[in-house]
């Protein structure tokens, strides 16, 4: 279900034509269901309220805590200059009777606290994970959760710096209301369990302002606001700051006058009310040379320096305190760490953002399929090997042998790339060192000799245009369109295009995936409309017409867009998926999907290729065995090429053979 009633304009309906370009921003507005009423208040638009949240009596609860950096001592001392790590945890309680649908947390930062420093970091709501950008002090943003879970996902975070005050804004939006869901069965956290699905955490950094001085004290605590809930007030954690590093004074005393020994004596203080000195470490430099370690972490105050004749020598120390603030060398020398580091504690952190979930795919039909080719490769019988010129596969249930070898390989053991069909027959494929140099190879396959050209970009994927253009994905640089003759680059457009191209054959558009989810771009007008948010490594047009795409980077989901650029799950595998492709219509490969399967360059299993009947959704394992599985296409006599390790590989269905030509001629 969509929450908007149509789609947003696209660039036409604002482009200007002129010189300049022109910039403009489509968004989305969710409002109430209901009717709804919007008053434009006059003059100054009010500061955000947030006293508000506090203003309601709270309870302290163990279903909401605090958890702060790690400090020194009773006092839990804390350095200067270091990022403050801050996790505020909480729970639906094992007794609701109600999910959670909207949560809210709200921390006001100590006056100690330098409001330009705070970072947000990752977050967790039940068994969502949301993996946020590093280096923000604020984040919007909504995650589709509507086929696993029946609503969307916002995220509202930041710092109001007018109030000194961080909050959290998480909210499950029904997506066909816009509205906040409020549904017993449904929502961000149900009644807590054993596994943690009732709970979750936010996670934030900062750092003490210029103005704080030792012995301050930083205080922090927080309150969550449930939906369904009174406030929840955490524990309130305190640390002591130790603003200043200790100093050091270092006497070096010849044991006898011009003598090479040395009687070296120190002391080390810390600032009054601070944490005290943990340690020294004495360095040495000979003649002018690099300092290194004499002593490392001493808590010694002597030492007897056992010199060399004719060496002139110069000795250093610098101290740290047991909050972790160490002294300063004098400016000039560069002395190597002695390691005191500072552990202050970690965040709780995410691999990823959860990923959408797009449905449970169909089952496959139990009805016997009706394709002659998978009813062939159904039978299970190996295809014979030739005798030179072998497949990487290793067994094949169709004929295959080699088809473009001798292309040269990048790291990885990654050799040819990209595959696309000219017009006339030929091919051009990618590889190389840097994946970028383009090979014309015959349409009957041999070994290639050197590139037609080589680009800086490497090329992940090709396909021409219905006027014969050609167009090249990049992994993540720009779009480029090349000469369909010389692999000349004639354009460069856009940026983040990564791994995939695709034609629709239907309205002429191209189809890209980008580090943003995929793009539609128009060889005419050459501009990009967004289309979708879901990030895919391999795209494919079903005969009918609708986009297909190999979900990535958790690979393994063949989804199928809708109109409005949502998905649904159609396939589900258990090993990865890089590449699919269909057979295309009036061959012997129609009405069948090719999926590739890359496990590394000759790993235990080896790469595969699956075939599927796109009626029934039955599967059966094509080619085993095989090197790699980068990409994979079809071409209109019935052949499937694919991308291994050190060649192009070719399977094609055994077919009879076919008079070309007699002699005499026939009926002469």
């Amino acid at each position: 279900s969509d929450i908007s009633g149509g789609n947003l304009t696209d660039f036409e309906a604002f482009d200007l034509g002129l010189s300049h370009p022109t910039h403009f921003e489509t968004f989305t507005i969710t409002v109430p269901f209901r009717e709804a009423t919007f008053e434009v208040p006059g003059g100054a638009i009010p500061t955000p309220d947030f006293e508000r949240f506090f203003a309601e009596d709270g309870s302290l609860s163990e279903l909401a805590n605090i958890i702060g950096p790690i400090g020194f001592g009773d006092s839990q001392f804390l350095p200067n200059g270091f990022d403050l790590p801050y996790t505020i945890e909480f729970e639906n309680s094992s007794t609701a009777e109600s999910h959670v649908g909207e949560v809210r947390i709200v921390t006001q930062l100590d006056d100690s606290i330098e409001p330009s420093s705070f970072n947000l970091g990752d977050l967790r709501v039940g068994d969502i994970q949301v993996r946020l950008p590093q280096g923000r002090g604020f984040f919007q943003g909504e995650f589709d959760f509507v086929d696993a879970k029946g609503f969307i996902l916002r995220v509202t975070a930041g710092l109001d710096v007018s109030s000194n005050t961080a909050t959290w804004l998480l909210q499950a939006i029904d997506p066909l209301t816009g509205e906040v869901l409020n549904d017993p069965e449904r929502g961000l956290l149900a009644p807590n369990d054993a596994a943690g699905n009732g709970s979750g955490f936010v996670t934030y950094t900062v750092e003490p302002n210029a103005a704080a001085a030792t012995g301050d004290e930083i205080t922090a605590s927080a309150r969550v606001l449930f939906n369904t809930q009174p406030p929840q007030d955490t524990n309130t954690v305190t640390h002591t700051l130790d603003a200043i590093a200790p100093t050091t004074t270092l006497t070096a005393t010849p044991v006898i006058v011009g003598a090479d020994d040395f009687n070296l004596n120190w002391s080390a203080v810390d600032d009054p009310g601070g944490s005290e000195v943990r340690h020294v470490t004495i360095y040495v430099a000979e003649d002018g040379g690099a300092f290194e370690i004499l002593l490392a972490k001493t808590q010694e105050t002597s030492f007897f320096f056992d010199g060399e004749a004719g060496v002139e020598y110069e000795f250093l120390a610098i101290a740290t305190d047991n909050a972790g603030n160490q002294e300063l060398p004098p400016v000039g020398p560069v002395v190597p760490s002695d390691d005191s580091g500072v552990n202050l504690g970690t965040l709780p952190e995410v691999e990823q953002t959860t990923p959408p979930d797009f449905g449970v795919p169909p089952e496959p039909s139990p009805e016997p399929s009706t394709n002659a080719l998978f009813l062939q490769a159904l039978a299970g019988i190996p295809a014979q090997l030739p005798n030179s010129g072998r497949s990487e596969f290793s067994s094949t249930l169709l004929p295959a042998r080699a088809f473009a070898t001798g292309i040269p390989q990048s790291h990885g053991d990654i050799g040819p790339m990209a595959i696309a069909q000219q017009p006339d027959g030929d091919f051009f494929i990618s590889g190389g060192a840097n994946r970028g140099s383009l090979f014309l190879v015959d349409a009957a396959g041999e070994e290639v000799g050197d590139p037609l050209i080589t680009l800086d970009e490497p090329i992940f994927d090709l396909a021409f245009d219905l006027d014969g253009n050609l167009w090249a994905a990049t992994g993540g640089g720009p779009l480029l369109q090349l000469d369909g003759e010389t692999g000349q680059i004639l354009g460069a457009f856009g940026e983040g295009i990564s791994q995939s191209v695709e034609l629709d054959s239907n309205s002429g558009m191209l189809v890209v995936s980008s580090t943003r989810g995929v793009e539609i771009f128009d060889p005419q007008t050459l501009k990009f409309t967004h289309f979708s948010d879901i990030r895919v490594g391999s795209l494919a047009f079903h005969p009918d017409g609708t986009l297909w795409g190999a979900v990535w980077p958790d690979r393994g989901e063949i989804i199928r867009f809708t109109p409005t650029g949502r998905a649904e799950t159609m396939l589900l595998f258990e090993t990865r998926v890089d590449s699919i492709t269909f057979g295309q219509v009036g061959s012997d490969l129609e009405g069948l999907l090719f999926v590739t399967h890359n496990n590394g360059p000759r790993g235990a299993q080896g790469s595969e290729l699956t075939m599927v009947d796109i009626v029934t959704l039955q599967t059966v394992t094509l080619g085993q065995g095989g090197t790699r599985g980068d990409m994979v296409i079809t071409t209109d006599d019935g052949r499937i090429l694919i991308s291994q390790s050190n060649q192009v590989d070719v399977i094609s269905p055994a077919v009879g053979p076919r008079v070309i030509a007699t002699n005499p001629p026939l009926n002469a």
